[in-house]
């Protein structure tokens, strides 16, 4: 009998130490996954991407102005006119620079308005060395 009573309490007690946890709430600690520029193992002609859509120039996060153009069918990124850059389409609204330095995820809503994000590589990354990439934005958020 005390075998019994002494189970049923040992079983019990895992769904009160559960039980606080969750009322408590804070204790919950989110790690966003880490950031990396791949490039894609095929990509898609520009052709079946929506960038037509994305061409233009939009206001960054940080103050800079990013550019995305066309000639032919290569498609091209720079930032503030500098180092423009080859990108090839990851899907219809992901693109990666050719030399990996950014990565483009873009979106137009109903309203016809561009957004999105722009993870650039850090020089140091570049170089070989171990750093976090930066993840910009523009649009209406």
């Amino acid at each position: 009998m005390k075998a019994t009573i002494l189970t049923a309490l040992l079983c019990a007690l895992p769904c009160v130490v559960a039980a606080q946890s969750v009322e408590q709430g804070d204790s919950t600690v989110r790690v966003p996954a880490p950031l990396s520029i791949d490039l894609p193992a095929r990509a898609l002609s520009s052709a079946l991407t929506n960038w037509d859509v994305y061409k233009g120039a939009y206001d960054l996060s940080d103050g800079r102005t990013i550019s995305l153009t066309q000639r032919g069918r290569t498609m091209y990124a720079e930032i503030d006119g500098r180092d423009k850059v080859q990108v090839i389409a990851a899907d219809m609204n992901t693109f990666v620079a050719m030399d990996r330095s950014m990565k483009l995820n873009l979106n137009r809503n109903i309203e016809g308005e561009v957004r999105g994000d722009v993870l650039l590589a850090s020089p140091a990354a570049m170089a070989g060395l171990p750093a976090a990439p930066v993840l910009l934005t523009f649009g209406a958020q």
